[in-house]
This record gives structure tokens, sequence and C-alpha cells, in this order.
């Protein structure tokens, strides 16, 4: 199953669809995309001295 979290980190913000299991709850899935970025931006999906975050997880379901 996938999930798609919403994320404004400072001035970005986006969507991100991660792999997820069914008993996953939203904490281990913004875990899971907080990762996922990381990943995608070489260590640090953080703009420099960012002071907000918001992470919401807005679906889930599909394959896999």
């Amino acid at each position: 199953m996938n999930a798609t979290v919403q994320y404004d980190v400072g001035t970005y913000s986006g969507q991100v669809t991660v792999a997820c299991s069914d008993g996953d709850d939203d904490a281990e899935i913004i875990a899971q995309a907080k990762a996922q970025l990381r990943r995608r931006s070489g260590g640090s999906y953080y703009p420099g001295d960012v002071c907000y975050e918001s992470w919401r997880v807005l679906s889930r379901g599909g394959q896999r």
C-alpha cells in the first residue's frame, strides 16, 4: 500500500508518496516520508534556519 504525505518545511512544500503497511500509524508513515526526502536531498531537506515544519498524511491506499 502507498501513502501520500503533505509537507511544509520553511518555505518549501509538496507531497511525497511512500510505501507503507496496513498497520503503520501516521507517525511511522511521516518518518518514512522524512527519510525519503533526506535521501533525495543528499542528507537534509531543511533549508538553512527553518523554524516551521508541518507533516500530514493525506491518503492511504493503492498498490505498492
